[in-house]
């Protein structure tokens, strides 16, 4: 599918939205006479597409009438396009997208307008930051977490968020909302699920009012499980399988009618085995990998490892080796490569792979104490309190205090067939957080000017510590990757909106933050120390590293209210990632923030009695010291290692469509065209040697992606039957385009592909339920989503397989 099909599917689509509404008035007659008869509480509005309320800028305001690119989900959308997890939202948001981890099925890589994660580790700010209920949750460890019961709706904001939002990132915010306890009565909801490769399902809610006006609480959880869809060919285990508790609580408490406060706490369990990992390119000729291979079959000799030695080291055989101990080297290692490329999946559809044995790690030392099999385990842990003091009806006083604790362990492997190149035996992080924000703000001047101000402080502490084996490079394992971090942040910021005419609104914001990390080093082999400053023997391995950021970003722009129902707007924006220090490698260099100054232009307008939305916004950013996770071969192992790549402009376009052309039916399409382009990027060889990079694509990011669904309802004797059948494409995208050899990339690079889903609910009224039948790329497309590609570093490359079709039935029960 190219840009040109695209752009007229889109143009057609449009065409086809109006003309119906062209038609629509003369249907209306007809849909009424049949709606009469068969009208409920679930019947669309008739008076065209919903107000959506947001809170995008710390107040309560409509959608269209907020000056800022939003892709707003309400609970019923969530319901109808099945999105259970933050990793499902991609699909139906412009510029946002999912990169699944290679190391395990809970956590992913998320990115925003090309501003993409390459890495997860405790020490770097994702470039999207995710909010729920005000809190900021500081990691991606658990995004593919089926947690979603009891959320009300989703906000996805995109650009920088420098200004307003605690953690300042570059790419955007998502801003999850979960339902407020109310004082209507005890009801709640009960779902049971079923679908394939054994998916269970099981949820629950309750409201419960305990003092009229005064107290009030919700209760929600849920249950999941499936068996994965791929085998590990050695044992036989399941392999991307998951089982997965969450449990959410509330206790809303208003004290006065001016004081309230809401306690919150939230608490998740993952049990999952890695991703599938397909082994699809081994480098030709010599690789540390097809080395590797070839000393656990026992190819190599005693006098191949002088000159694999001087390789490693040098680049070039040692001197005085003869061309004839030279050829027999390279003949061990080619029998290393075929065993190795014996494991290569054909056409990149296997869905399984053979990982090492427990019993291969008896030669390093670590058989029968150590446990191995490919396994994560993560703990999700969050408090909060929120007061709010209305002093009058222009002012008021918040307070948000909050808790968070991630436990993650995992045991990985990363080298994709039966031989041990990388194993982590003993991954485990455990970051906690504590946040404190205080909020002013209201109206002044007769309603003209909208305010708020506030501070925010951030404290981040935890460890993050590896065990792991490497055949790469030869090295006395277990190799230690131990470390501990802190990260005390202090911002102040403010922000206003002044209306200079009843139609022209202008607003500005800054805010200045100070930042200081501190981290903690361990790191050593079965032998020797490896931290920088500190002797590899004869003294305490430790040593600390601290580093100071500050910054100031800030928002300005101005709105217009054209018409009755169309709002113009142009607005610019900045924000930052902090700085740090690489946690594994050594010398342990530092990594500087990264900076975004975005400037951007948008249109928000409905038409036809609000039956046809469109939202338009189109963008430029400039991109400074990009921080990239890459692979680097160093003298101790082998280490990812955060470096400042680049400079970049990113420029891009957002079109969102909803429609309502007669009462029962709802469609929407959306459209992202991403254009990132770097204007520097000097990279590193395994060797250190620098590397023109300027050409290379962005990591996980599609030029093109769109999506389009719609929503039917149709009355029938048992009440609502709903269908929804959503589509989303995504053009080609490159996985690892900085770990590439001259040949490999077309291995970790996705070609376009779209993914077709649908759902249908009958409401059962007598009852107060509804049966469900569901299922998710119906058309079982096989894809990518995800790659490492060592290439460049070790000699081979795999890619993590997509999610095949799944179907399944869910039945819920309201009382």
């Amino acid at each position: 599918m190219n840009r040109e099909s695209i752009l007229t599917g889109l143009l057609a689509c449009t065409v086809v939205m109006a003309a119906a509404f062209q038609s629509g008035a003369l249907a209306q007659s007809v849909a009424a006479a049949t709606d009469a008869d068969t009208t409920s509480s679930t019947q669309p509005n008739a008076a065209g597409l919903d107000e959506i309320v947001v809170t995008a800028r710390k107040r309560s305001e409509d959608l269209q009438q907020t000056p800022i690119a939003i892709t707003a989900f309400t609970q019923q959308e969530l319901e109808n396009h099945g999105i259970v997890s933050v990793q499902t939202l991609a699909g139906q948001t412009p510029s946002l997208s999912f990169q699944s981890s290679p190391y395990d099925s809970v956590g992913s890589y998320i990115g925003m307008r090309g501003q993409q994660a390459t890495d997860i580790v405790i020490t770097q700010t994702p470039p999207v930051g995710i909010y729920v209920d005000e809190v900021y949750y500081p990691t991606t460890l658990a995004t593919q977490l089926e947690n979603f019961q009891g959320v009300q709706q989703i906000e996805v904001l995109k650009g920088p968020q420098g200004t307003l939002y605690g953690r300042n990132t570059t790419g955007g915010a998502i801003k999850i909302t979960t339902r407020m306890p109310d004082y209507s009565g005890v009801h709640g909801d009960v779902k049971v699920g079923y679908g394939r490769f054994n998916a269970q399902t099981a949820s629950a809610s309750v409201n419960l009012p305990i003092v009229d006006n005064r107290v009030a609480m919700t209760l929600s959880g849920q249950y999941s499980k499936d068996n994965g869809f791929g085998r590990d060919l050695s044992n036989g285990a399941n392999l991307q399988d998951m089982q997965s508790e969450a449990f959410r609580g509330a206790l809303r408490l208003d004290l006065t009618d001016k004081l309230q406060v809401v306690v919150r706490g939230e608490w998740a369990h993952a049990v999952s085995t890695q991703e599938i990992e397909d082994l699809v390119y081994v480098v030709p000729g010599f690789s540390i990998a097809s080395a590797a291979v070839a000393a656990q079959i026992g190819a190599l000799t005693p006098a191949d490892y002088g000159i694999l030695g001087g390789l490693l080291t040098t680049g070039a055989p040692p001197a005085g080796s003869t061309p004839q101990q030279i050829a027999a080297f390279f003949n061990d290692v080619n029998k290393g490569r075929t065993a190795f490329a014996s494991n290569i999946c054909p056409g990149r559809q296997c869905r399984n792979v053979s990982y090492p044995l427990a019993s291969q790690l008896a030669p390093f030392g670590l058989a029968g104490s150590v446990p191995f099999g490919p396994k994560t385990t993560v703990d999700l842990s969050t408090a909060s309190v929120v007061a709010n003091y209305q002093f009058s009806p222009n002012l008021y006083l918040k307070s948000i205090t909050a808790y968070q604790e991630t436990k993650r362990g995992t045991v990985a492997s990363t080298s994709a067939s039966p031989f041990l190149l990388i194993d982590g035996i003993g991954d485990e992080q455990d970051p906690q957080q504590l946040t404190e924000e205080l909020q002013l703000g209201g109206n002044a001047l007769d309603d003209k000017f909208k305010w708020v101000t506030g501070y925010y402080y951030f404290h981040l502490k935890g460890y993050d510590n590896g065990i792991n084996t490497e055949l790469v490079p030869f090295l006395p394992n277990p190799i230690y990757n131990l470390s501990q971090f802190k990260d005390t942040s202090n911002s102040v910021y403010g922000q206003g909106t002044y209306a200079l005419t009843s139609t022209v609104n202008f607003t500005a914001g800054v805010r200045y933050t100070s930042e200081k990390t501190n981290l903690t080093l361990e790191n050593h082999n079965a032998v020797v120390c490896q931290v920088d400053g500190v002797p590899a023997t004869g003294a305490p391995c430790i040593n600390s590293f601290g580093n100071s950021f500050s910054n100031t970003s800030y928002t300005a722009g101005f709105d217009w209210q054209a018409l009755d129902r169309v709002l113009l707007y142009a607005k610019t924006s900045s924000g930052f990632r902090a700085g740090g220090t690489n946690q594994r490698s050594d010398p342990a260099l530092p990594y500087a923030p990264e900076t975004v100054t975005d400037y951007e232009i948008g249109a928000k307008s409905d038409w036809f009695d609000r039956r046809l939305r469109v939202n338009l916004a189109a963008y430029h950013s400039n991109y400074k010291n990009i921080q990239r996770s890459v692979y680097v071969n160093e003298a101790q192992s082998f280490v990812t290692e955060i470096q400042n790549a680049a400079s970049a402009k990113i420029n891009g376009v957002e079109l969102e469509i909803t429609a309502r052309p007669l009462n029962a039916l709802t469609l929407s399409a959306s459209a992202a065209y991403t254009m990132p382009k770097y204007s520097t990027y000097t990279g590193f060889s395994s060797t250190g040697t620098p590397v023109d990079l300027s050409g290379n694509a962005f990591p996980n990011v599609s030029r093109w992606q769109t999506g389009a669904s719609g929503t039917y309802t149709l009355r029938d004797g048992l009440g609502a039957l709903d269908t929804t059948v959503d589509f989303s494409y995504r053009s080609k995208v490159d996985y690892q385009p900085d770990g590439h050899d001259a040949n490999s990339a077309p291995y970790t690079i996705q070609g376009g592909y779209g993914l077709l889903n649908a759902r249908i609910t009958q409401e059962i009224a007598a009852w107060n339920a509804k049966v469900s039948l569901w299922g998710k790329n119906i058309a079982d497309r096989h894809y990518i989503a995800g790659a490492n590609d060592f290439s460049t570093q070790l000699g081979y490359a795999y890619t993590i397989p997509g999610l095949p079709a799944t179907y399944g039935v869910e039945i819920e029960k309201s009382f």
